[in-house]
């Protein structure tokens, strides 16, 4: 069945996808990717989940993704450091922007380049898998 990706932790290395009726668990050991080289699970994604109807829980046995995701490029719009947030704009939007979508720990500067993936939560752009500066 197809879901989307609610919420997924990095850390602790599992995560929550829905169809909007129910909300179903997975660990990152179950979620499959197209390719080596992709990123773990980005909120909003769609992807396809098959369910563990052997026990009472809602869990995923697996997620697998539907689509290569894109390498986005943007400009740091704003970040207060204190907070942990911001925001950074491209082409396609202003992307909200927090500290712990970031892969490595560093300060965003407004003005500066960043490169993530695209992603959603609540129905609002969200930047994902965050790195300083352009891998283009």
């Amino acid at each position: 069945m197809e879901m989307v990706v609610e919420m997924f932790s990095i850390t602790q290395g599992y995560g929550f996808c829905t169809d909007g009726y129910i909300q179903v668990f997975f660990r990152v050991e179950d979620f499959v990717k197209l390719h080596v080289s992709e990123p773990q699970p980005i909120l909003g994604e769609t992807v396809i989940v098959e369910l563990d109807l052997q026990t009472e829980n809602t869990r995923a046995i697996s997620l697998r993704r539907i689509k290569t995701p894109q390498i986005i490029t943007g400009t740091v719009s704003s970040f207060d450091s204190v907070k942990g947030w911001g925001f950074v704009t491209n082409t396609i939007g202003t992307y909200f922007l927090h500290k712990s979508d970031f892969l490595h720990s560093f300060v965003p500067i407004i003005g500066n380049t960043v490169s993530f993936y695209g992603g959603r939560k609540k129905d609002k752009l969200r930047a994902c898998y965050v790195i300083e500066g352009s891998i283009f």
